[in-house]
């Protein structure tokens, strides 16, 4: 199916994979192994972002979730990043 895919017009430029986490296998190497695998021929290059969590309080559950900064906003608009911006 990706070799399949990957062979389309569309696809002409290269092909992102993102969320490679699934029930379906154990982890991330497994999926980038089963593309490496699928397309063996092509120059694969990855890309894994950490991003930082924080906790949410919901109702009564505390619940963490995915933050990625915009640097560039906050410079322009956080207090706590003015002395970055004159630097």
């Amino acid at each position: 199916m990706v070799q399949t895919r990957v062979s389309e017009e569309d696809c002409n430029a290269g092909a992102i994979f993102d969320n490679l986490t699934s029930e379906c296998w154990p982890d991330e190497k497994f999926a980038v192994s089963f593309i490496s695998d699928a397309v063996p021929k092509q120059n694969l290059q990855v890309l894994m972002f950490n991003f930082k969590k924080e906790e949410v309080q919901v109702g009564e559950t505390t619940d963490s979730i995915e933050v990625c900064t915009n640097y560039r906003y906050a410079q322009r608009h956080s207090p706590a990043f003015a002395n970055k911006r004159q630097q």
